[in-house]
């Protein structure tokens, strides 16, 4: 627990009821003044601002949040685009989806030869398609044609599960759900 404000006062002061009462709500503001600051320093931060935070960066990246976003897609959406650097380069790209969905939610195929960019997200970050399309668009030339799609669960995935346990899941769910 934090130190008091009477603790600070000489001992020959703190036996004054008037000083005890002071301090007392000296404590209250103390306290008021450590959560505001608190709360700046994790909203300085992308990875760790609340709503409020977040609703800041997205002014100041001119991002209009859609109705039905979490803080947590909002939060990937603020992070891609700070990220975003020039030249929009392959390496690039990879740091901004990294930053974004993780390093292992996703595979990149980049055919020069042929101007195309296809992203496979994993299940887990299926959310975020809308922002991984936008990022690409934003940092790919006119001329580069691009597809995200999302990785399905496949029977590589599902051969470890009885009949049994997958009888409780419909196949949609089978296909398109993160299963334990």
């Amino acid at each position: 627990m934090a130190k008091k404000m009477i603790d600070y006062l000489p001992p020959f002061m703190q036996q004054f009821e008037e000083m005890k009462q002071l301090m007392q709500s000296e404590d209250k503001q103390v306290a008021a003044l450590n959560m505001d600051t608190t709360k700046i320093l994790r909203n300085a931060f992308i990875e760790t601002s609340d709503a409020e935070g977040i609703e800041r960066f997205e002014r100041i990246l001119h991002i209009i949040p859609g109705a039905g976003e979490n803080l947590e897609l909002r939060r990937s959406r603020v992070s891609m685009r700070w990220n975003e650097r020039i030249p929009y380069t392959h390496p690039t790209l990879v740091k901004c989806l990294n930053a974004s969905l993780g390093e292992n939610n996703y595979d990149l195929y980049s055919d020069e030869e042929h101007y195309y960019i296809l992203v496979h997200l994993k299940l887990n970050v299926a959310d975020r398609v809308g922002v991984v399309e936008e990022l690409i668009r934003r940092m790919s030339p006119e001329d580069i044609c691009y597809k995200v799609l999302l990785i399905y669960n496949t029977h590589a995935v599902l051969h470890k599960f009885t009949h049994a346990q997958l009888h409780n899941y419909t196949h949609r769910q089978l296909r398109e759900e993160v299963l334990p």
